[in-house]
């Protein structure tokens, strides 16, 4: 009873003992005493988790007990070799101190923890998840006075752990810029990837250091072989052989096992985009609309050539004229700038050429540097960079199709670099860490 009242004073005289029904007979030191009646209280374990019991009051002088179907239901247990009250969700160990053979957790009364963490989440729902933010405001507005700072945190906690938001939450960034490589090598890795202009399929390969360009239109339809016939005849027969890597997009002639294998026995190794990476390929992307630009204004001007003519010269144009700060491909690759058609003009050597050439990749060089740098100062963090995630974790992963939504969770079987592998529905998919997050379940209230 004396504890009772004196949490009732602690708390400002805000709780009062009810009366029950049924009384109930407690038996302690040999004596047995009856059920004086019933106080609600909330016992702070840290400042963001608070938990309401309904206690009975006997007129006996004993601390508050947690029993076995409190701790069972807040994932609570007593390690007795460290004296630390452990609980699982929250990851926090509270010390306990030992006395005439009990074990004992002392708390003292903080004013400033209101509302319980139970209740956040009732009011979170019955709002229909609204963002913390609102509900924060909705509260100062109604001059609560429960409405503390720490509030907001607690709200935006419980919205953290909250399935619906989770799954709804705002599409997630992606990275604008990667660190460039040291030097501009031609050939190195080379991104390829599918575009259709007027109707039909093009194999579009570029560069990743110069960004030197090859494309043709698919013969015999889109299959695997008709993707390797093209990738032969209009990049490996004519310039310097097999690249050492390819980067290609998640296209199904290009994630095929036919075409995988062609490529390892061709001794090139393979980089894949991940599921939902759109624009993971770069500057393989990016010049698909330069090149369908080109390719239609060429096509206007001469409306009597054919498509494949069309295309060639498209090519050969943004050949002559991609590329940062004047530094076209043309140059990067062969040391040389396109003749302008005004008059006859006499080439450089060869070793002007290579000097050229020299001169242009280190300016490229920098260039790239200080463009990435740009990028990676104009454009925000996206939420990947700041995520850890490890084998064994819960993720979930963000969907386009069919709701734009997160859906999981998935257990995360591997990670490397930007790349995670996930076991979706017992099958195993790599997604970029941008498109993934860690998973909070909902606390057990």
């Amino acid at each position: 009873m004396q504890q009772a009242q004196a949490y009732i004073k602690f708390t400002g005289g805000t709780g009062t003992i009810k009366k029950v029904g049924t009384k109930t007979v407690y038996q302690f030191g040999g004596g047995k005493h009856d059920t004086v009646g019933c106080l609600d209280i909330r016992v702070p374990i840290t400042a963001e988790f608070i938990i309401i019991m309904a206690v009975d009051v006997i007129k006996l002088n004993v601390p508050f007990l947690l029993g076995l179907d409190t701790l069972d239901r807040y994932k609570m247990y007593v390690n007795n070799v460290t004296n630390e009250l452990v609980c699982v969700n929250e990851g926090v160990s509270l010390l306990t101190t030992r006395s005439d053979g009990h074990v004992y957790y002392s708390w003292e009364w903080n004013p400033d923890i209101l509302y319980t963490f139970p209740e956040l989440v009732r009011i979170h729902r019955h709002f229909f998840h609204a963002s913390p933010e609102r509900l924060y405001a909705v509260m100062r507005r109604a001059k609560n006075e429960d409405a503390v700072p720490e509030t907001l945190q607690r709200l935006q906690d419980v919205a953290a752990a909250c399935d619906v938001c989770q799954c709804l939450a705002k599409e997630p960034g992606r990275f604008h810029a990667a660190l460039p490589e040291g030097d501009v090598i031609f050939n190195r890795v080379v991104l390829i990837d599918l575009m259709f202009l007027n109707g039909r399929a093009v194999l579009h390969i570029v560069d990743k250091d110069t960004l030197f360009s090859a494309a043709t239109f698919l013969r015999d339809g889109q299959s695997t072989t008709a993707v390797w016939d093209a990738y032969m005849s209009v990049w490996v027969t004519k310039y310097a052989g097999y690249s050492n890597h390819i980067h290609v997009d998640a296209g199904t002639q290009l994630q095929s096992a036919e075409w995988k294998a062609l490529l390892h026995a061709a001794g090139v190794q393979v980089y894949d985009s991940g599921v939902e990476s759109h624009n993971s390929l770069g500057a393989g992307e990016r010049y698909h609309a330069y090149l369908r630009n080109l390719y239609n204004r060429v096509s206007a001007d001469r409306p009597g050539i054919s498509p494949e003519m069309a295309l060639a010269l498209a090519v050969f144009v943004m050949n002559q004229t991609a590329g940062p700060s004047g530094l076209s491909p043309m140059l990067l690759l062969f040391g040389v700038n396109p003749p302008v058609p005004v008059k006859p003009v006499d080439l450089p050597g060869h070793r002007e050429r290579s000097k050229a050439m020299a001169d242009a990749r280190l300016e490229m060089v920098k260039c790239v540097a200080k463009a990435r740098l740009d990028a990676a100062l104009r454009n925000k963090v996206p939420s990947g960079a700041m995520v850890d995630v490890q084998p064994g974790m819960d993720v979930l992963v963000f969907r386009e199709v069919p709701d734009k939504k997160w859906e999981g969770p998935y257990k995360v079987v591997g990670v490397s670099g930007k790349k995670v592998w996930l076991d979706e529905k017992q099958r195993l998919r790599m997604y970029s860490i941008t498109k993934v997050k860690v998973y909070k379940p909902p606390p057990n209230i």
